[in-house]
């Protein structure tokens, strides 16, 4: 994670609260609970805290370096690619459990973010991870081939 004001990483990675005031602390708290659900949102979390939209919109914007909607886009985008390395849910399930309404936007959205499809994605850290495997593997068979480790002899 980065710090608020130093621009985003990788795949528009997510600011981190650290500096932020205590209402974007609570924000960013709420959104960490509830980004799965498709009705979250700023004017939503201003009526809960009991500050104006526009007050708090401005003060996302100076904490957090990036609009509201995609910071919660990239959190959604990451928690996606999250499901897709660790689960066998389909893509369209999983952007809803993320909080999409509509699954083929989440599609679009997660490769305008991630530079390829959930679908590629998913493969590609498949066989990644069968790679690493294998070359683990390969690596004991050698060790294994080339016999005991002799040990040392005292003289």
């Amino acid at each position: 994670m980065i710090r608020s004001g130093e621009g985003e990483g990788r795949n528009g990675a997510l600011p981190s609260a650290q500096y932020a005031s205590p209402v974007i602390q609570r924000v960013l708290q709420q959104v960490s609970e509830a980004y799965s659900n498709p009705d979250l949102s700023l004017g939503g979390m201003s009526r809960v805290l009991g500050v104006s939209k526009r007050q708090l919109c401005r003060k996302w914007k100076e904490h957090m370096q990036q609009s509201f909607g995609d910071y919660l886009a990239n959190l959604r985008t990451e928690k996606a690619a999250e499901l897709l390395r660790e689960s066998s849910y389909g893509v369209k399930t999983i952007a809803v459990m993320v909080g999409y309404r509509d699954p083929n936007y989440s599609i679009r959205d997660f490769r305008k973010r991630m530079k390829r499809t959930p679908g590629q994605f998913r493969l590609d850290t498949l066989h990644s991870q069968k790679r690493s495997t294998s070359t683990t593997a390969c690596k004991r068979r050698s060790a294994l081939a080339s016999g005991p480790i002799p040990m040392a002899t005292e003289s």
